[in-house]
């Protein structure tokens, strides 16, 4: 995963946090333009985010695994 490039992405759309949020849309004519807003960049696990994942997910991550996800958890993150 590109964190740097998800951290500037949602940053565009959302406005900084240490400035307080002004979230914006992207507009055609006068309909929300979901395109342009879509993050276009690949967001596949290599082995450095896969290790950097939580111990006790590291098997589930990617979703590998539905044994691991209970359904209804409440998970924090």
């Amino acid at each position: 995963m590109k964190v740097g490039a998800l951290h500037a992405y949602a940053e565009r759309w959302l406005g900084r946090e240490a400035d307080g949020t002004s979230p914006m849309a992207a507009y055609m004519g006068d309909r929300i333009d979901h395109y342009q807003m879509m993050f276009a960049q690949e967001m596949a696990h290599t082995d450095e985010t896969r290790a950097a994942a939580l111990p006790d997910r590291r098997p589930c991550v990617p979703l590998k695994n539905p044994k691991c996800w209970r359904r209804m958890s409440k998970l924090l993150i």
